[in-house]
């Protein structure tokens, strides 16, 4: 059995309509295509008057981010004073080390264009010096059949390890192997039960590079670390440390989660000052926006998972942040075979649907086949859409003819669905139409080179 991560992970699929599958499926388009990394450049240099650096600190509150390709997501950032006092900025400079990776607009607004890693820089001018704070951020191709929990980390050297899972819902045999590319900042080891630590040695950047084998292929996720010391004016909170770090649920469930506290000398200050909580789509907030939150949580930290997707979980103490993870999985959900097919003009495919169920097990979620909904039902996403076309027919078995005349490189998304059961999540898989002629070499750097390779009719 293999789940299919798109419809596990980070769509925020919310059942109450066949249109927020048309939203999903949308994004996944570029997914299709990946975008060189460049060199990124040389991170500002902090040139700030230390008589006021020693009164002010700015704090980019959204803090470290993993997000599919195409996602978005707004940072913010504050300035806090040595008394902890916080203010808002509005006004912040943003910029992003490889806009290959990522852009992000004047008002802190990042979309992930292609997949790499990076980090953000916001820039605040406060009482006449320029203030800076940096967080990683990578950007990943939801293709892979495996995911990393966390996915970017912001950690204090003497925070302590912190445990890195790479999940796969699946039946064929995967393995794992990770490396860092500066050992000195963050290692990777393993212990006897097969858990995987980062430990953090020094303030500094790296990744941690995730090489998974499933079914003899091997994909890479890399998880951007940085690796942070003690703030650099003595607030009342120096370090916040939120638990559990990483955390899985059901549709339905609830969580608590618990926080603590420490001074820049190391005393547990814990329960001396409020702690703020937030839990916020963390990989598309205008899903948030749009359709409603995918969980909740009170300001004693219970979290409730409301709809399939992946919520960041923050804890805000003095304007020092912790963030967890979680993965949120549908109770039920239907999975489509093959997932991603490229056929030609006239062509038929058989889609096959398996409808699969997630329970807890010894704390763990534990996916199983279960039967399927006797009234499964098959539609072309394309024909429930104004002003777009279907490629073809599907028919009630699941299987698709796509039309003579389909456009080369156009795309359509098979979905099945049962509409009796709300409760079970419905599948999908992309078509594109295959393009039969050879594509002649493009270079998109040469104002003259007249081809287009997304013009279907330029070729």
């Amino acid at each position: 059995m293999k789940i299919i991560k798109q419809n596990l992970f980070n769509n925020n699929l919310k059942y109450i309509s066949m249109k927020k599958n048309v939203l999903y499926v949308l994004t996944m388009i570029g997914l299709l295509l990946s975008t060189s990394c460049q060199k990124e450049e040389e991170k500002p240099k902090d040139t700030n008057d230390p008589k006021v650096t020693s009164e002010y600190m700015l704090v980019i509150k959204t803090g470290a981010h993993a997000l599919k390709q195409g996602m978005s997501i707004t940072y913010e950032c504050a300035i806090v004073d040595k008394t902890g006092t916080i203010t808002e900025v509005s006004d912040a400079v943003w910029s992003v080390g490889n806009e290959n990776v990522a852009t992000i607009s004047s008002s802190g607004k990042l979309s992930a264009v292609g997949q790499g890693e990076t980090y953000v820089v916001a820039k605040k001018t406060h009482k006449g010096v320029d203030f800076y704070d940096t967080v990683p951020v990578g950007v990943y191709d939801a293709n892979i059949p495996f995911t990393v929990l966390p996915g970017a980390i912001i950690w204090s050297v003497d925070g302590g390890p912190l445990e890195l899972f790479s999940i796969y819902l699946g039946t064929q045999t995967a393995s794992y192997t990770y490396s860092s590319s500066d050992a000195t900042v963050a290692s990777v080891s393993a212990t006897s039960g097969s858990s995987i630590w980062v430990h953090f040695h020094k303030p500094g950047t790296c990744n941690i590079t995730v090489k998974g084998t499933i079914g003899g292929k091997e994909n890479t996720f890399i998880v951007p670390v940085m690796v942070i010391g003690e703030p650099p004016i003595p607030v009342p909170v120096a370090r916040v440390e939120i638990s559990p770090q990483v955390y899985e649920m059901i549709m339905g469930e609830s969580k608590t989660f618990s926080v603590k506290a420490f001074n820049g000398s190391g005393v547990d200050v814990t329960g001396q000052y409020p702690v703020v909580w937030e839990a916020i789509n963390a990989e598309d907030e205008e899903n948030d926006e749009f359709f409603g939150p995918i969980a909740t949580i009170n300001q004693n930290g219970k979290l409730d998972a409301l709809y399939p997707g992946v919520v960041t979980v923050k804890a805000t103490i003095e304007g020092i942040t912790s963030q967890a993870t979680v993965y949120i999985y549908p109770k039920k959900m239907i999975e489509v075979s093959p997932f991603y097919v490229d056929i030609k003009p006239g062509a038929k495919q058989q889609f096959t649907a398996e409808t699969i169920e997630f329970n807890r097990v010894n704390n763990k979620i534990t996916p199983s086949i279960i039967a399927n909904p006797t009234d499964i039902t098959w539609m072309l996403m394309n024909s429930e859409i104004p002003f777009m076309t279907a490629i073809g027919t599907i028919s009630a078995t699941g299987e698709l003819t796509v039309s003579q005349q389909a456009t080369p490189l156009s795309f359509d998304v098979v979905i099945a669905y049962s509409p009796s059961n709300q409760e079970i999540m419905e599948g999908a898989a992309l078509v594109t139409v295959e393009m039969d002629m050879p594509i002649n070499p493009f270079d998109p750097n040469d104002p003259n080179d007249p081809f287009d390779p997304f013009d279907p009719f330029n070729f």
